[in-house]
């Protein structure tokens, strides 16, 4: 591959799709390009032809895509994270295995050369308790962002929230927690979907989750979840409210689950769930050292992961 001073970095989720064009030596972004096209979109569209093959649907979506962020590009290095190494992604990969190092050297990668695109898919990661795709990513970035610290546990908060332990220079443990689809398992399809509306967050909400977060954190969690049913029926205590209360239940629960010996704790997702999760952080674990880091930050890692990446392998 030839070496340019700009590529492309592509971070390919279920239900959001992203394309940046980067500077190879500041990080700088100088334009980007982003839509609700996710793997899943694309993927039924793919079904609903029989024309071209799965590959190539996705590859002639990419070239479309590529023309908002930028004139004859097409040279230049793509590198894709996400779920576009999925079984409904472009080109399905096998996972690669913990545990992986700071410089992403472990994770499997696919070359992809078609259409006069330069394309580096990237696997995702599994452990005997979880898999993720994408969140690997991010991890290897913020490593350049955490340099000081050399044991933590990073938390990144989503649909199936990940905890993963970073010792040594290598993230060696993932823990799959399924906290944002019981949410919204719960809140939309189950008897509790009666008692929940959701609303912006306020004082009175605060409270009401960290009630959530104390239940959720010292007892079962299916010992706990008709609270919220309770708090409807019997105590007449607001839906708006009880959304939160819920909330509570669900993100105590999987803060339960946090490694005990991490002095550490590192937090990175976007908002809502940065709030929500800094609560429950600082409510339960006084006694650690709390890094909370912004979608900003979290941008800037997947860049920051692309560049190491493009340049361990080419």
């Amino acid at each position: 591959m030839p070496e340019t001073n700009q590529f492309v970095s592509c971070d390919w989720g279920t239900s959001k799709f992203r394309l940046q064009l980067v500077d190879r030596s500041s990080l700088e972004v100088i334009s980007e390009h982003s839509n609700s096209m996710g793997v899943r979109a694309v993927h039924a569209k793919y079904l609903k032809q029989s024309d071209v093959s799965r590959k190539a649907f996705f590859i002639d979506f990419l070239k479309r895509e590529l023309r908002h962020i930028g004139q004859d590009i097409d040279q230049l290095p793509l590198v894709i994270s996400g779920m576009a190494s999925s079984s409904i992604g472009m080109q399905e990969m096998p996972y690669a295995d913990f545990p992986f190092s700071n410089d992403g050297r472990e994770l499997l990668h696919q070359k992809i050369t078609d259409h006069g695109l330069t394309i580096i898919l990237i696997s995702g990661v599994k452990s005997p308790d979880g898999m993720m795709r994408g969140e690997e990513t991010q991890a290897i970035g913020l490593t350049s962002l955490l340099e000081e610290y050399d044991d933590y546990c990073l938390l990144l908060p989503g649909t199936h929230s990940k905890h993963l332990q970073y010792q040594n220079a290598q993230f060696t443990t993932l823990k799959n927690y399924m906290t944002g689809e019981l949410f919204e398992v719960l809140s939309q399809h189950s008897i509790l979907a009666h008692s929940v509306i959701k609303t912006n967050l306020d004082s009175q909400k605060i409270d009401v989750f960290k009630q959530g977060l104390m239940l959720g954190f010292h007892q079962p969690l299916l010992s706990v979840l008709l609270t919220v049913r309770v708090k409807d029926v019997i105590e007449n205590l607001a839906p708006s409210h009880n959304y939160y209360l819920l909330s509570g239940l669900l993100i105590g629960s999987e803060l339960c689950g946090l490694q005990k010996n991490s002095k550490t704790i590192v937090l990175g997702c976007h908002e809502p769930l940065n709030q929500l999760y800094k609560i429950g952080l600082k409510l339960f674990f006084q006694d650690r050292k709390l890094i909370f880091l912004d979608a900003s930050a979290m941008n800037n890692a997947i860049l920051s992961a692309h560049k190491t990446i493009l340049d361990h392998y080419y």
